[in-house]
């Protein structure tokens, strides 16, 4: 779970550095505010409900999880395997002792 929110965090970090750069087409209000101001306009919308561009990403996001965390349960969700997705597995060092090091290294990089 710790190398999930890891990569989560990291992807966080390049939203908030990329739309300084680029611009997706989106209402005004989420980008002349602040970022904490912005991201309240970009889910409220209009200011009453919640209509926003960012709920459309919040519900793809919550429809991923629910989809990969319910055949974890089915299998034995552990605190070994959970946010284990087996992706990248083939980029991995066929040497178990240097695949260690490589998913230990991915983790010390997520805690910075």
């Amino acid at each position: 779970a710790e190398l999930k929110h890891g990569r989560i965090c990291m992807l966080a970090w390049v939203g908030l550095v990329v739309p300084d750069i680029v611009r997706i087409p989106g209402p005004e209000t989420c980008y002349t505010k602040s970022v904490l101001e912005a991201h309240t306009a970009c889910i409220l919308g209009d200011g009453t409900s919640a209509t926003g561009p960012l709920v459309q990403v919040a519900l793809f996001v919550g429809i991923v999880e629910l989809l990969t965390t319910l055949p974890k349960c089915r299998e034995g969700l552990t605190l070994e395997n959970a946010g284990d997705y087996q992706l990248g597995l083939n980029f991995l060092p066929k040497e178990e002792a240097k695949a260690k090091e490589m998913k230990l290294k991915e983790l010390k990089n997520g805690r910075l």
